[in-house]
């Protein structure tokens, strides 16, 4: 009767420096901080996730933040020689000798899934196939799942973002429906009833759609909740086989490979929440007669731009270094007009073609003198477009606030009514109301701005 083999744990005891602090098993895609001090990556994963601050150093209490963590190469080479280096003093079982020319098994068909001695791999039955040492084969198989682990915590991080995301989306949507009717009744009153009908359709759209977004929003989050459970899983299986010894993982590899990929395809894409803006009659054609030609004067370029870098940075994605070198680098041209408006009504035109980070609309003298231009500074009445994860989203100032409606991608016009305390957002093609910001406050003379980034 063949002896059955049971597999000791080949990572019980590893040598101090390629022993985890964490877990103190061999080093698994080891990441070195700037402490100096090594942990496995999926120990830190584990670590991060379980604590609502920023992570740190176990050891002696440094920051680490994700975005920090690198991949120690030299140290993941020494592991794998210790880990080889370690196998030589482990027992032969005997389902790993040959029964037909009693020698050990040190190689693996890919084609048959079956462990062969030298002798084996020669015979006609396997001589046309593929074979390779079992412990060079199952260290390549090995760093192929780490590297599945490496996407799956990234797709669970993804989730995680964009689950937090629509969930607050989810929160506010009724209050946002809201006030874009708001905005909607506010531009057809100034029409004195003319278009009660057209008023009509567009509210009842807006109601329409709303409720078909906020359903998708709640089927959303209950599917990324079940994914986030199964990622989860399967990230602490992969991680479990990857300690498994090499017969094991190479008889197990290619299932947990496709398990990985098929989840990761199961993830949610994110939604494009983003109400239509239908066309309002005679619009910009009402508008236009108050159309002002602005002589831009003022001009500055600069590398950082705390108004788009304060609505961009929550957007980005950051869980780890590779990420920060992918964030485009852009460069900031700014620029004011000459004109300054206290009263009236005022309407100019502004082509974003081609420009996907911009901000435009008003802001008070004092503001432009400032050299911070915070996002919440007092005195600025803008619209913000920024591009991140290939979608481009709009926002608001004084407060910030998302608009869920399509960006202009020609000319917007910007209307200025400095005695009642608005300020709109034309779409000019489509001759619709992209936003407005009622019940402004205004105390200084205003300024048009226009910031526009490229790279």
């Amino acid at each position: 009767m063949q002896e059955q083999r049971t597999h000791p744990d080949t990572t019980s005891r590893p040598p101090g420096d390629v022993a985890c602090s964490l877990c103190g098993r061999d080093l698994l895609d080891p990441i070195t901080l700037s402490c100096r001090h090594s942990f496995c990556r999926p120990c830190l994963c584990l670590r991060s996730e379980i604590t609502e601050e920023t992570p740190c150093c176990s050891m002696c209490g440094e920051m680490a933040p994700p975005i920090a963590w690198r991949r120690d190469t030299v140290l993941k080479r020494k592991v794998f020689k210790v880990r080889q280096d370690r196998s030589k003093f482990l027992p032969v079982y005997a389902d790993q000798v040959c029964q037909v020319h009693w020698t050990v098994k040190h190689f693996f068909c890919e084609v048959t899934k079956e462990f062969l001695c030298e002798a084996c791999c020669d015979s006609k039955a396997h001589e046309e196939h593929g074979h390779n040492e079992i412990k060079s084969l199952a260290e390549h198989y090995r760093q192929q799942l780490l590297r599945q682990m490496r996407l799956l915590w990234r797709k669970k991080q993804e989730n995680q973002r964009e689950q937090q995301r629509e969930s607050t989306v989810i929160l506010c949507w009724r209050k946002y429906l809201a006030l874009r009717r708001e905005m909607i009744r506010e531009e057809y009153h100034k029409v004195k009833h003319l278009l009660v009908s057209e008023e009509k359709c567009s509210l009842e759209r807006i109601e329409m759609e709303g409720r078909y977004i906020y359903e998708k929003l709640v089927d959303n989050r209950n599917l990324r909740r079940k994914v986030e459970e199964l990622l989860q899983v399967l990230y602490w299986k992969l991680e479990g086989k990857c300690r498994r010894p090499d017969e094991e993982l190479l008889l197990k590899w290619e299932s947990l490979m496709t398990s990985s990929q098929i989840l990761q395809e199961q993830v949610p894409q994110p939604l494009n929440i983003c109400l239509s803006s239908q066309p309002i009659t005679g619009l910009v054609r009402r508008l236009s007669g108050c159309l002002e030609h602005l002589s831009w004067e003022e001009e500055k370029t600069t590398l950082n731009s705390p108004l788009l870098e304060g609505v961009r940075a929550p957007l980005r994605r950051a869980d780890g270094p590779e990420d920060v070198q992918q964030w485009p680098k852009l460069k900031y041209f700014l620029t004011w007009a000459s004109q300054c408006f206290t009263s009236g009504q005022h309407y100019w035109e502004l082509d974003v073609g081609g420009c996907q980070n911009w901000v435009a609309g008003l802001c008070s003298n004092s503001w432009t003198k400032k050299n911070d231009m915070a996002l919440d500074s007092e005195g600025i009445f803008l619209l913000i477009c920024v591009k991140e994860d290939d979608q481009c989203r709009l926002f608001t100032s004084s407060p910030l606030q998302p608009q869920f409606v399509k960006w202009p991608q020609s000319t917007m016009g910007v209307f200025l009514d400095y005695d009642r305390g608005t300020v709109s957002f034309v779409d000019v093609v489509n001759s619709s109301l992209i936003c407005s910001l009622l019940s402004c406050t205004f105390s200084a003379p205003l300024r048009p701005f226009l910031c526009s980034a490229s790279p």
